[in-house]
């Protein structure tokens, strides 16, 4: 050993030393660094290294083992914190961290490090012991390898088992499927007694039956059944369990055999049969049972009830009975040796879904039933010894078939005589559908097989529109309602088609199917031509009239004008000078009398000419017009008047001038005779190229539904007149009123010259 270590290891006391030379234990001592400067006789000959290999080679806070197994901040807490550690590791010579201890042989070791103190408590060496425990752990990991196929072998068993020490009453070992099968185990035999019998009485009767049991099975060393028990599971059900018990050296196996599916089993069969006898009695379904020969040895209620005979009636009579008085659907005899249960008897084999009309004595009328019938074989023999038939009275759904039939006749029909087809597209199978009626409105036959998308959209020459449509509807959910002409693929006349359709979800929202109506529209589309065409000439029509009625206006103002008026006026010069030269006063007053009628019948003259034809509306335009005809109005109704207007120059025909004053007029006029309104307001603005007209009152009001139904100011032809006005000048017309709260009319005009 070097001088120097020596000299550090002989502070510590030769006594320490002895010690540890001659510990059974390998030890190492180092300094302060973790650098070996002393090591033991045990420890040389357990890594198989002499002192010089050792000492001055190795420093345990760099072995790589330490830090691979995780333990090295134990080590470095010996060093600086001056704690003991304990760990069991595997050591690797190879990883000691220096080549010197490459060849130091492999173990498993069990560490114990402690530090040696000063009298100052400073640290001046670190011990540590070694136990190679190597031949322990190999025994450890045999043992649990054992274990482990043991407890394989056990877990693979269907049957749950118990591993009981008998002495202290504990359970080794519950098998997986105990844990399985209950939901819950126990430690011991007394805690299982508790959770597996909760029932105080049970639990003790177990015991008891227990004790007997146990005896029997230490001394014979074979399993012993020791009965049928109810095991609780955890989830509060009991299983019925056949309990083995068979010791093995002084550990108890026990053995558990769930039977509960087969006690349930054999109870479920008989009440099978209970319940099978029950439903044969009491099942709608007709049932017979008839031997080789055909005669009925058996029927339960209701076959009895849909024949209309008695058990006695129906015993021993054959299928082949002429009293059966059986027909075919369409009348005509069903003869006995057809009988599906006849026919099953002789070949053998199983006759499904036959429909046969039964005559009901009781009821005296024919009975429909579907009949199934299956022969029966005993073991090993080929012919049938019995046949078993069934029924079902379908008499209400023949009866259902033959209305809907008839319900379909009639819709078919009613299709033909409305126009009306439908259709139907699947999104999932691509496959297209339609009516009688919707066939024959693209020119197919009722059966054609080539009633397809192509082929009917090959009958639509607007084909891009329609199909973008239903693109539309399918993707976007859009509205689906077109008008489109059709070419029938017969080549009969093209036709005016009207299809409405929409889109079947399913619960995620995806498309499934559209579903649509089609309608021949041509009949009806030629006679809307026509009305529109009557309209037209209607309109124009009334607005001839309307042009003639105000040309008429015109003619009777400028006679009135330029005749009446003029010889008022010149009586009246007249009469004014004859008043000058007379000298007779009462003569005088005649003439003064006579000149103020003249007057009167010349004011009268002149506003007439102005209310059959102002001339303010030809000379000065309609918004100078307005300002006129608001003034009169105040002047002559003492009702306050506001004309605001955004326009001065409206560029109007001579017609569309007449026809607008004259719908502003009418409004105002039934505003003035039946609104009791203290004021009325007129806005004039220009919007979209048209003149937008607003007429507003704070009068009474209206409710505005009533418009449909009466004549609101009772007026001649009133607000119907106006509206059919606005409509020739190709406008719009709205009222809004709500009573006690006045009303307001908007009338928009085009502001296009005819």
């Amino acid at each position: 050993m070097p001088k120097e270590k020596n000299e550090q290891f002989s502070s510590t006391g030769k006594f320490l030393n002895t010690i540890i030379e001659m510990s059974p234990f390998a030890m190492w001592i180092s300094d302060t660094q973790g650098n070996i400067i002393k090591t033991n006789r045990t420890l040389r000959d357990t890594i198989q290294l002499n002192d010089e290999e050792i000492v001055g080679n190795y420093n345990v806070l760099k072995d790589v083992n330490l830090e691979k197994q995780g333990v090295m901040p134990m080590v470095k807490a010996v060093f600086t914190k001056l704690e003991t550690a304990r760990f069991s590791i595997p050591w690797i010579g190879a990883n000691a961290g220096t080549s010197d201890l490459e060849k130091a042989r492999d173990m498993f070791i069990d560490v114990a490090m402690f530090p040696i103190l000063s009298d100052k408590g400073e640290l001046t060496n670190v011990v540590c012991q070694w136990a190679d425990i190597s031949k322990y752990k190999q025994a450890e990991e045999d043992l649990k390898k054992s274990e482990i196929k043991l407890r394989l072998v056990l877990d693979a068993t269907p049957f749950p088992i118990a591993v009981v020490d008998v002495e202290d009453n504990n359970i080794l070992y519950w098998s997986r499927s105990a844990h399985e099968l209950f939901g819950h185990t126990a430690p011991t035999a007394s805690e299982w007694y508790e959770i597996a019998y909760p029932d105080p009485d049970y639990r003790n009767e177990v015991i008891e039956r227990w004790k007997d049991v146990l005896v029997k099975a230490r001394e014979t060393r074979k399993p012993e059944n020791t009965g049928v028990y109810r095991v609780t599971c955890a989830n509060g059900t009991e299983r019925l369990c056949e309990l083995y018990a068979t010791f093995l050296d002084e550990n108890l196996i026990v053995t558990f055999n769930d039977i509960t599916k087969r006690i349930k089993t054999a109870k479920a069969v008989k009440a099978s049969e209970i319940k099978f006898r029950t439903l044969y009695e009491s099942m709608a379904q007709g049932v017979t049972y008839q031997n080789s020969k055909g005669e009925i040895i058996d029927a339960n209620p209701a076959a009895l009830r849909i024949l209309g005979l008695t058990f006695e009636q129906m015993i021993g009579r054959s299928s082949t009975d002429n009293s059966w008085h059986s027909i075919h659907e369409d009348g005509s005899e069903f003869p006995g040796d057809s009988h599906p249960s006849i026919k099953a008897l002789k070949t053998g084999k199983q006759i499904n879904d036959v429909e046969m009309g039964v005559y009901n004595p009781i009821e005296q009328t024919y009975r429909w039933i579907k009949i199934d019938a299956i022969p029966q074989f005993k073991n090993g023999e080929k012919k049938p010894y019995q046949v078993f038939s069934t029924f079902d009275d379908i008499t209400a759904e023949k009866k259902a078939a033959f209305l809907l039939k008839e319900n379909e006749e009639r819709y078919i029909k009613a299709q033909q005589l409305g126009k009306v087809g439908n259709w139907e597209y699947n999104l999932q199978t691509t496959h297209f559908w339609g009516s009688e009626e919707a066939r024959r409105i693209f020119g197919f036959s009722p059966d054609a097989d080539d009633f397809t998308t192509e082929f009917v959209e090959d009958c639509i020459p607007d084909r891009k529109r329609v199909h973008q449509a239903l693109v539309d509807l399918i993707e976007q959910n859009k509205t689906y309602n077109l008008i489109y002409e059709v070419h029938p693929k017969n080549g009969g006349p093209s036709r005016m088609a009207n299809s409405i359709a929409e889109v079947i979800m399913d619960e995620q929202g995806n498309p499934l199917k559209v579903i649509g109506v089609i309608q021949d529209v041509t009949e009806r589309i030629e006679r809307e031509k026509e009305i529109k065409n009557y309209q037209k000439s209607l309109q124009d029509l009334t607005t001839e009239i309307s042009l003639v009625e105000e040309k008429h206006r015109k003619q009777i103002a400028a006679n009135i004008h330029d005749h009446l008026s003029q010889s008022l006026v010149i009586s009246r010069m007249k009469l004014s000078d004859l008043q000058k030269e007379a000298q007779n006063e009462k003569f005088l007053a005649e003439i003064q009398s006579v000149i103020g009628h003249i007057s009167s019948a010349l004011e009268n003259s002149r506003k007439i000419t102005y209310e059959l034809s102002p001339p303010i509306l030809y000379e000065l335009g309609l918004v100078e017009t307005m300002y006129w005809l608001l003034e009169k109005i105040s002047e002559e109704y003492k009702i306050e008047t506001e004309f605001i207007t955004e326009i001065e120059e409206l560029p109007l025909s001579e017609s569309q001038l007449i026809l607008v004053f004259r719908i502003i007029q009418e409004v105002i006029n039934n505003t003035i005779k039946h609104a009791y309104a203290k004021k009325i307001k007129i806005h004039f603005k220009a919007i979209s190229g048209g003149l937008d007209i607003v007429v507003s009152d704070d009068g009474k009001g209206f409710d505005v539904k009533q418009l449909s139904r009466v004549n609101v100011y009772k007026s001649g032809f009133g607000l119907f007149a106006v509206k059919e006005r606005v409509q020739n000048l190709k406008g719009n017309f709205s009222i809004h009123s709500n009573t006690g709260e006045g009303t307001e009319v908007k009338i928009f005009v085009p502001l296009i010259s005819n």
